[in-house]
């Protein structure tokens, strides 16, 4: 594993982490403020499809970096 993907992961962990909590804490909130719960599955659908982009930019960043020339600046 090269040394540019370490520091790609662990700031997706992170924010992954970090989306997840923020998810559960607006979901618990609208199911304590009896909200219907159609409004809540759609809260969650939207948090959850926030993840998959995530993982996506994640993905395309490390083929990005695998791709990456040592001499890119002499490019342009």
């Amino acid at each position: 594993m090269k040394k540019g993907f370490i520091p790609v992961i662990i700031i997706t962990i992170i924010a992954a982490a970090f989306l997840i909590l923020y998810a559960l804490g607006i979901t618990m909130g609208l199911l304590d403020s009896n909200m219907p719960f159609i409004a809540v599955i759609f809260v969650a659908v939207i948090f959850l499809i926030l993840l998959i982009m995530l993982a996506i930019t994640l993905i395309e960043r490390i083929k990005e970096i695998k791709g990456e020339d040592k001499d890119d600046i002499s490019k342009y």
